[in-house]
């Protein structure tokens, strides 16, 4: 846990936070792609390396002992870009949610679906890729005081609702 946390008025266990993402990064093999589903891809990569897909997965923020910690309830929309916290069952003292981003820098998604086809996107992760998780952090900010978590490969971030405010700390 952090004591330099504590000055934002909430004590966050970002251990538990670098476990969760340990026990869920690969947990769920992600069938779609910001909704389009990857049935049929073959030959994908990211950045020009092979790579296999897997899920976000999204879990409780639960209050322990006074402090902010991962719940044990999670779920998945079987999706690398996003997902439905509010389908993760309810855990006594959940305050917030937390959730797992696969790949944590910006990348090129790279894939075939047939001889001669070969489509790409570009997946945006990591700080700039947390945009569309702040407005749902805003209603845990008002309503419990605490910042909901992303955990990629290197960072955790607590948002809050306002993209200039984000806490980013190194994954151990």
């Amino acid at each position: 846990m952090s004591k330099e946390l504590s000055q934002y008025g909430k004590s966050y266990d970002v251990e538990a936070f670098s476990k969760f993402y340990d026990k869920n990064s690969h947990a769920v093999p992600a069938t779609t792609v910001s909704g389009e589903s990857t049935k049929g891809w073959t030959n994908i990569t990211l950045d020009g390396k092979p790579a296999k897909l897997y899920a976000e997965v999204e879990g409780n923020l639960v209050i322990k002992d006074g402090v902010v910690t991962a719940g044990t309830a999670t779920n998945s929309a079987g999706d690398m870009t996003f997902g439905y916290p509010m389908n993760i069952p309810m855990e006594p003292n959940t305050v917030g949610n937390i959730h797992t981003h696969p790949v944590a820098t910006n990348a090129t998604l790279s894939w075939s679906t047939g001889p001669g086809d070969r489509s790409s996107g570009t997946f945006t992760a990591g700080p700039s890729g947390i945009g569309g998780d702040q407005s749902q952090a805003g209603s845990n900010m008002t309503d419990h005081g605490v910042r909901n978590v992303v955990v990629d490969q290197k960072n955790i971030y607590l948002i809050n609702g306002n993209g200039s405010q984000t806490i980013t700390i190194p994954k151990k």
